[in-house]
Protein backbone atom coordinates (compact mmCIF):
# COMPACT_ATOMS: atom_id res chain seq x y z
CA UNK A 1 0.00 0.00 0.00
CA UNK A 2 1.62 3.59 -1.21
CA UNK A 3 0.28 5.65 1.75
CA UNK A 4 -1.36 7.71 -0.82
CA UNK A 5 -4.86 9.43 0.37
CA UNK A 6 -7.35 9.50 -2.03
CA UNK A 7 -10.44 11.75 -1.39
CA UNK A 8 -13.49 11.09 -3.78
CA UNK A 9 -15.91 13.94 -3.75
CA UNK A 10 -18.29 12.10 -6.55
CA UNK A 11 -21.76 12.10 -5.46
CA UNK A 12 -22.99 9.06 -2.93
CA UNK A 13 -24.41 7.24 -5.64
CA UNK A 14 -21.38 7.29 -7.78
CA UNK A 15 -18.87 6.24 -5.17
CA UNK A 16 -21.20 3.02 -4.34
CA UNK A 17 -21.35 2.48 -8.21
CA UNK A 18 -17.57 2.48 -8.04
CA UNK A 19 -14.78 3.86 -5.77
CA UNK A 20 -10.83 3.76 -5.99
CA UNK A 21 -9.50 1.14 -3.48
CA UNK A 22 -9.06 2.84 0.33
CA UNK A 23 -10.53 6.28 -1.15
CA UNK A 24 -12.45 8.02 1.25
CA UNK A 25 -15.55 9.68 0.08
CA UNK A 26 -16.24 13.70 1.17
CA UNK A 27 -19.68 15.42 0.48
CA UNK A 28 -18.39 17.91 -2.12
CA UNK A 29 -21.19 20.45 -0.27
CA UNK A 30 -18.59 20.79 2.49
CA UNK A 31 -15.97 22.18 0.21
CA UNK A 32 -18.39 24.96 -1.27
CA UNK A 33 -19.32 26.01 2.56
CA UNK A 34 -15.89 26.17 3.10
CA UNK A 35 -15.68 23.41 5.67
CA UNK A 36 -11.72 21.40 5.18
CA UNK A 37 -11.31 19.77 8.56
CA UNK A 38 -11.67 16.29 6.83
CA UNK A 39 -8.15 16.60 5.11
CA UNK A 40 -4.55 16.47 6.11
CA UNK A 41 -2.78 19.88 5.87
CA UNK A 42 0.44 17.98 6.63
CA UNK A 43 0.70 15.60 3.35
CA UNK A 44 -0.15 15.33 0.02
CA UNK A 45 -3.46 13.98 -1.44
CA UNK A 46 -5.50 13.41 -4.48
CA UNK A 47 -8.80 14.58 -5.07
CA UNK A 48 -11.16 12.46 -7.29
CA UNK A 49 -14.71 12.60 -9.13
CA UNK A 50 -16.46 11.27 -11.43
CA UNK A 51 -14.87 12.73 -14.75
CA UNK A 52 -12.44 15.51 -12.99
CA UNK A 53 -14.02 18.69 -13.19
CA UNK A 54 -15.29 19.16 -9.58
CA UNK A 55 -12.09 17.76 -8.08
CA UNK A 56 -10.33 20.08 -10.23
CA UNK A 57 -11.98 22.66 -8.94
CA UNK A 58 -11.83 21.77 -5.14
CA UNK A 59 -8.28 21.01 -5.50
CA UNK A 60 -7.48 24.32 -6.90
CA UNK A 61 -9.72 26.01 -3.66
CA UNK A 62 -7.59 23.76 -1.35
CA UNK A 63 -4.36 25.09 -2.61
CA UNK A 64 -5.07 28.31 -2.37
CA UNK A 65 -6.09 27.62 1.45
CA UNK A 66 -2.60 25.99 2.06
CA UNK A 67 -3.38 22.12 1.11
CA UNK A 68 -1.07 20.12 -1.11
CA UNK A 69 -3.89 18.58 -2.81
CA UNK A 70 -3.68 17.55 -6.67
CA UNK A 71 -6.34 16.87 -9.08
CA UNK A 72 -7.02 13.36 -10.39
CA UNK A 73 -6.76 14.16 -13.99
CA UNK A 74 -9.43 12.48 -16.34
CA UNK A 75 -10.87 11.45 -12.64
CA UNK A 76 -12.28 7.98 -12.01
CA UNK A 77 -13.51 7.19 -15.81
CA UNK A 78 -9.49 7.86 -16.26
CA UNK A 79 -8.69 5.62 -13.58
Amino acid sequence: KSGLLIFDISEAFEFAGFAIPGSRRLDYADFSRGDFSALPKDKPFIVACRVGHRSQLVAKKLRENGFDARNLDGGLWAW
